[in-house]
């Protein structure tokens, strides 16, 4: 009944003794039903009945979880009003800010109940590490969580940050309203260069992702078109490596251009020390062996 909106039936089903606080197979309660469906007047009767507002599924999410995912959050404070912790870790340690950060429409109206932005999950990640680089929605209300405190430079358990994280995600489509987010970062003093634990750029996440667009943003804002992981990988290295299929190749071809004219040494060996053209024949990467060469050969004749 509650998954259905039905109040008249819920009431009749309570009046005849159905158990308030009954759970189905993935611990989802009346109140949480009611919610993930912007069923407002049905939350309200279940609460103001004796429903409990921390209640949790198997998941670990309180009902307010799911109010933030829903376009209006209505139940978002008949809630909060009747003790729902707006700041409840999940079995993940994710609070419901992480849930609400990919809501169009009222994302700011839940950050202005002062959900305590500075927590971390349980792999240390903040709700910035959530956005989505194809998603308009996802840049707007990161601007929005940096104004009200999260930390842009926050690392999490692998010493990445949110751009590393963003970096590392094939996505095909990314958003303009991503870039123009990107870009406000890098204007905020944003460290383009960060290294994570492996010693890995998001220039490097960004290209062993094969987002020919991002690796060009970051490029255009001061990237390091040389920086090495702690296992010797570099930019133009890492493209050679990952050239699998018919797509890859093409994409590869324009990555390995984009480094070069921006000024990626294909000089610099790979790991062990293997020398660029070396490594695109032992791969047989024939298609890169032009622009390689040809870069090799003008870096000889200009030096």
């Amino acid at each position: 009944a509650c998954r259905y909106g039905s109040l008249a039936l819920v009431k009749l089903l309570l009046e005849a003794g159905a158990n308030l606080h009954a759970r189905d197979w993935e611990g989802r309660t009346p109140l949480r039903l009611a919610c993930a469906n912007d069923d407002l007047k049905t939350a309200t009767f279940l609460i103001e009945a004796g429903a409990d507002v921390q209640s949790t599924d198997n998941n670990g999410k309180t009902p307010l979880f799911y109010t933030v995912l829903r376009r209006e959050m209505a139940c978002l404070d008949v809630l909060l009003s009747h003790g729902a912790d707006i700041n409840h870790r999940d079995n993940r340690g994710q609070t419901p800010v992480f849930e609400g950060s990919g809501n169009r429409d009222n994302f700011k109206r839940f950050l202005d109940k002062k959900p305590d932005l500075t927590i971390s999950d349980y792999s240390g990640q903040t709700p910035l590490f959530e956005m989505s680089a194809w998603s308009s929605t996802s840049p707007l209300n990161a601007k929005l969580m940096i104004g009200a405190g999260v930390n842009v430079a926050h690392r999490n358990n692998k010493g990445q940050t949110f751009l590393h994280v963003v970096c590392s995600k094939e996505t095909y489509n990314i958003s303009d309203a991503f870039l123009d987010f990107v870009q406000w970062v890098f204007e905020q003093g944003f460290d383009i260069n960060a290294r994570d634990d492996t010693g890995r750029t998001p220039l490097l996440e960004a290209v062993r992702a094969g987002e020919g667009t991002l690796v060009s943003v970051l490029l255009q804002h001061g990237a390091d078109p040389d920086a090495a992981d702690n296992q010797g990988w570099t930019p133009l290295s890492t493209v050679i490596d990952r050239d699998i299929s018919a797509y890859q190749r093409s994409n590869s071809l324009e990555l390995v251009r984009l480094l070069l004219e921006n000024g990626a040494d294909p000089r610099k060996p790979g790991p062990n020390g293997e020398g660029l053209l070396d490594m695109a024949v032992r791969l047989g990467r024939d298609v890169l062996l032009g622009p390689l060469g040809a870069a090799i050969e003008k870096r000889r004749l200009t030096q």
